[in-house]
């Protein structure tokens, strides 16, 4: 028996041998009927006698999604932020570009405070707004420092704050 590549998935057969535990050249696997040829040896020379030909498992890493989601609601209207990308296994995950904006309802907050975002939390309970730096810090989590193991979902963490708190 032979041992799999750790978190891989089979992807086809082909005739030319992997140089590694995966193959990511898709140039390489064969379809089931070149295969079935191969196999059942159709030949030029004698239909019957089927010539040797070694075929090669081929398999790739595990492929995961990992999102970054906001809902939230604003006068009744609902609204999601939603950012998808797919990673494989072992590779580092990499927040997006762009940062959910976090809308308030006029009422909610005073003329002298403002929403600012933090940072990305994995536990949707302690994402939204929260109440005070300290709060927020405690719940973020250096996404860059992921590696795609398995799906995952990132929620964005706010703060409440003055806006003469900080320079922006």
């Amino acid at each position: 028996t032979i041992p799999l590549p750790s978190h891989s998935v089979f992807v086809g057969w082909s005739l030319v041998k992997p140089t590694g535990d995966y193959d990511t050249d898709s140039k390489n696997i064969i379809d089931a009927e070149t295969m079935a040829k191969y196999h059942f040896g159709v030949s030029d020379s004698d239909p019957y006698i089927a010539p040797e030909f070694v075929f090669y498992a081929i398999f790739n890493r595990e492929e995961y999604v990992i999102s970054f989601k906001d809902t939230k609601t604003i006068a009744g209207e609902t609204s999601v932020f939603n950012f998808s990308q797919s990673y494989l296994y072992g590779d580092p995950i990499e927040e997006p570009a762009e940062i959910p904006y976090r809308e308030v309802e006029e009422s909610r907050i005073d003329l002298t405070e403002r929403i600012t975002f933090m940072g990305w939390t994995e536990y949707e309970d302690k994402s939204g707004i929260v109440v005070n730096e300290a709060a927020a810090l405690t719940a973020i989590v250096d996404v860059n420092s992921f590696i795609a193991q398995n799906d995952k979902t990132f929620y964005p963490v706010y703060i409440r704050e003055q806006v003469y708190a900080r320079a922006t």
